[in-house]
């Protein structure tokens, strides 16, 4: 997640935004990839954010909890479907707002496969 944050950083303090902190958009954590569940950096707190120069959003707590346990792929789907279909709310939206998931790797992909209702021929990530 650090990875993102980094990432999310440049975009928001480019745009003025403040960071949503969203583990609804994580990877999923396999056990074969994930031997223990990795302890999920505090990002709301306000002093990680200062450290990492984050803009983090602190009033706001995701719908999806940080993972407890691993993960099937069906897991992981469903708590991707469930942050997708709270980041377009129509009151999120509303007046012309627009969205941005920031997230790297086979993360991109499996979040395009929800959007998509299906699995792509092919999604190039680095």
């Amino acid at each position: 997640m650090l990875r993102c944050m980094q990432t999310a950083r440049e975009i928001a303090v480019a745009l003025g935004l403040l960071v949503k902190v969203e583990p609804g958009a994580m990877e999923i954590l396999d056990e074969r990839w994930y031997p223990r569940i990795p302890v999920p950096l505090a990002w709301h707190n306000p002093r990680v954010a200062a450290l990492h120069n984050v803009p983090v959003d602190t009033a706001y707590h995701s719908p999806v909890p940080y993972p407890a346990r691993h993960e099937r792929f069906s897991d992981w789907a469903e708590r991707s479907a469930v942050m997708l279909r709270n980041a377009t709310r129509d009151d999120v939206l509303a007046g012309g707002g627009s969205v941005l998931v920031v997230t790297h790797g086979y993360s991109a992909a499996c979040l395009a496969w929800v959007l998509a209702a299906e699995q792509p021929p092919h999604l190039g990530y680095c």
